[in-house]
Parts: C-alpha cells; sequence; structure tokens
C-alpha cells in the first residue's frame, strides 16, 4: 500500500517553521563579501523577514485580519516563501476550511462500517469503487480507519 499510494520515504509532517524573531532594524542580513555594503543597506528586500511580514499582513492582508492570528499560529494558515520573502495563503486547507469543494467523511464512514462485516477483498473492491466514481478529495483519509 505504501508504494501504491506512493508516499513519501523522507517527509517531514508537520512542516516545521523556524519563526525569526528579531527587534525593529536588527534583523539578520547575509551578504557576500564583494557585495557594496551601500546596496545591500539600501535594498528594500532585505528588511523583508517573516515578523515584519507577518505585521504587514495583519494590516493589509483581509484574511489575516479575519483569522487574527498569533505570530506562532501564522504558519497553520500561510506559506513563507524564502525566494519571494512573502506569506501566502495555504491553498489545500484554506478551500476546505472555507467549505469550497466536498470533504470525505461520508466515504470514511462508508469505510469504516464496512470493516465491521466485511471481508478484506470486499473492502479492496469498495476502496477501488470509491476511487473511480466517487473521486474523493483525500484518498489517503478513506483508507485510514
Amino acid at each position: 500500500m505504501w508504494c501504491l499510494f506512493a508516499f513519501s520515504i523522507s517527509e517531514m509532517t508537520p512542516a516545521i517553521y523556524h519563526l525569526q524573531l528579531h527587534l525593529e532594524g536588527q534583523q539578520f542580513i547575509s551578504f557576500r563579501t564583494t557585495t557594496n555594503l551601500n546596496s545591500v543597506l539600501n535594498n528594500p528586500v532585505v528588511k523583508r523577514t517573516m515578523l515584519t511580514k507577518f505585521f504587514s499582513m495583519n494590516k493589509t492582508n483581509q484574511a489575516a485580519i479575519e483569522l487574527n492570528l498569533l505570530y506562532k499560529e501564522f504558519p497553520e494558515h500561510f506559506v513563507w516563501s524564502t525566494r519571494d520573502k512573502v506569506w501566502t495563503r495555504r491553498k489545500q486547507e484554506a478551500t476546505e476550511k472555507s467549505d469550497l469543494f466536498a470533504c470525505d467523511n461520508n466515504l470514511v464512514e462508508c469505510m469504516s462500517e464496512a470493516t465491521d462485516y466485511q471481508m478484506s477483498y470486499i473492502l479492496r473492491h469498495l476502496f477501488a469503487t470509491l476511487l473511480v466514481y466517487c473521486n474523493p478529495v483525500n484518498p489517503r483519509t478513506v483508507v485510514e480507519i
């Protein structure tokens, strides 16, 4: 089953963020020794950190304002992009929480009820039928009984 569902072997869940803490204007800056120091200090991207963008998101982003999250809760709903240095809303969880698509609760209930009185080969057939005809959002949750 592990290979069939292509589960990751070395995946770390949940994802862990090391949230940066610093005083205003005292964030860590890394640069090459050959870089001009004035261009580093005048670069506006250098001033963007997880913490500063957290504060700006809570002032400007409507979703962040509505959620009213603490800094430690922010990564549960937003993802930090190290390349762009911005927080973006998590897509899968965001759509599930806003009920934009149906959840698999009825399919999970169907499988759990069938495990009480059906044989394993019937369960496999039922699972295959659910995959083909019901198109579950997250097939892994259907078999986690």
